[in-house]
């Protein structure tokens, strides 16, 4: 299959996009070039990942806004948006969900306004990797009140709760997974959202 030069890759499936991608210090300007250059924002590595993956794993902000916007590859900002912030790695995340796990909220944050209206954040999501599990089980709590606040404005306060109680394969909801990790600022924003009173807790 006939490759741009531009998207030749390593030994591991990764492009310049990518390396460019993963690099927070990497100027936008590179992603832009590449971009220019033909290079495919949809292509993917060994592990199943994409330069906005890479981008989100990193937290490379810019360049996840770059590589979101419209480019020849897509119809529309709001076409590649649709399609990248789709795209899972071989482990079924997807960048969003890539995000929350390691707590990058600039690029959650790009990834959330990217996004239209009618989207739902981790619709289609694997339940064992949804954004705000992974986000929880990590202790994100500035993520999972993103990502909650989100589903509020979108579906209503309603099903912000639910989002809040939704049980993973194993039916461990978020607000279990904060728990078994003894993070707090997380239990408190889950246990707010579900309408269960907080108590206060002593410490020492």
């Amino acid at each position: 299959m006939f490759c741009k030069v531009s998207d030749l890759p390593d030994l591991n499936g990764r492009t310049a996009l990518m390396w460019a991608a993963a690099d927070p210090d990497c100027p936008v300007q590179v992603i832009r070039a590449l971009r220019e250059c033909g290079s495919d924002p949809a292509r993917r590595d060994r592990s199943g990942a994409t330069a906005l993956h890479m981008a989100a794993t990193e937290g490379n902000a810019p360049a996840a806004e770059e590589l979101l916007s419209a480019s020849s590859s897509y119809s529309s900002a709001s076409a590649a948006a649709a399609a990248l912030g789709a795209s899972k790695d071989d482990s079924g995340r997807t960048p969003l969900a890539a995000a929350a796990q390691l707590g990058n909220v600039g690029v959650a944050e790009v990834l959330l306004r990217a996004s239209s209206d009618d989207d739902d954040e981790g619709a289609g999501e694997d339940p064992l990797v949804h954004p705000v599990h992974l986000a929880s089980e990590s202790g994100r709590a500035e993520i999972v009140g993103l990502l909650l606040e989100r589903r509020r404005d979108l579906r209503g306060g309603a099903a912000g709760r639910l989002l809040a109680n939704a049980g993973d394969l194993y039916g461990r909801s978020p607000l279990i997974m904060a728990s078994y990790g003894g993070y707090v600022e997380c239990m408190g924003i889950l246990l707010e959202r579900v309408s269960i009173v907080w108590l206060s807790y002593k410490f020492g």
